[in-house]
């Protein structure tokens, strides 16, 4: 019986010596608008949900809302790697904005860091004067529809 369970042991700790620890990638794709449209599907919204597509220090960033989530405003990267395919990622926290208790307009800068370790400032805000100011002087950007301030800039901090 002990030769059986040293046996098990054995065959316990070699299995575990070869579980593959890497952690899972996001799928790619061949087109940008192919690896969008996943993204879409992946937050279960539409294109119409999307704010802007912007590009800024050559990495391309859309900032969207997920009415499925409280109406939350969020930012993907669309990372191009050396292969030429496309990938979404998710980049930063999911940001929900609704009237503070001192009637303050909500707003808030953020910092995001892409796979490449490229940082950036992400702006949002639902009052222009509530905002930081942006670090390169680069105006704001206003979705009437939404009726919120926006902006990606490169955090030339790092």
């Amino acid at each position: 019986m002990k030769k059986f369970y040293l046996l098990f042991l054995i065959v316990i700790i070699l299995v575990g010596c070869q579980t593959n620890n890497t952690i899972e990638t996001n799928k790619t794709f061949l087109t940008y608008k192919s690896a969008v449209e996943y993204g879409l599907q992946e937050e279960g919204i539409t294109k119409d949900d999307i704010i802007d597509e912007i590009q800024v220090g050559g990495e391309q960033f859309i900032i969207f809302i997920n009415p499925n989530l409280g109406d939350s405003i969020a930012t993907a990267n669309i990372n191009v790697d050396k292969n030429g395919t496309y990938t979404w990622n998710l980049v930063g926290s999911r940001v929900v904005f609704s009237m503070s208790l001192d009637h303050h307009t909500p707003s808030t800068k953020g910092e995001i860091q892409l796979l490449s370790g490229k940082k950036f400032n992400v702006y949002l805000g639902m009052d222009e004067t509530n905002l930081p100011s942006m670090a390169n002087g680069e105006e704001l950007k206003y979705d009437e529809k939404r009726k919120i301030y926006y902006n990606i800039s490169e955090n030339t901090d790092h």
